[in-house]
């Protein structure tokens, strides 16, 4: 069974803080792997999307440059990852965008944008906003 999800993630931030914008049909509160916010946009047109179209989405959410973020599109199929699309933004730095569905690389490049978002490889395979009815 497929599963996919596009979003933000963004560390340090309460969901109160957020502006709900067209497109968002969830947020939530995250404590685990790190403290902030989870905001579900289903239906994002991956094709369109640029670090510049992202920066102006996550101001357009009330997210601020001093914050950390990741964008992320992850869909799977059967438990097995087979696209991504993924953008971390951290004050100083920038890591992305990937954009793959190459199978040899997909799991690499996952667990590398995670970790550039400080996340590690184990809670990375495990992380919970990627569970079904998590959102």
């Amino acid at each position: 069974m497929a599963y996919q999800f596009s979003g933000f993630f963004i560390k340090r931030i309460t969901s109160s803080e957020i502006v709900k914008v067209s497109g968002v049909s969830a947020i939530l509160t995250i404590q685990d792997p790190f403290v902030g916010t989870a905001i579900s946009i289903p239906d994002v047109a991956v094709d369109e999307l640029n670090a510049g179209n992202l920066i102006q989405l996550a101001k357009n959410l009330g997210v601020k440059s001093q914050h950390e973020w990741m964008f992320i599109v992850y869909e799977c199929f059967g438990g097995v990852l087979d696209y991504l699309y993924g953008y971390v933004h951290k004050p100083t730095t920038q890591y992305g965008p990937v954009d793959t569905s190459d199978l040899e690389t997909l799991e690499e490049e996952y667990l590398l944008l995670m970790a550039n978002f400080g996340i590690s490889a184990i809670q990375a395979q495990h992380f919970s906003p990627f569970e079904r009815d998590f959102f």
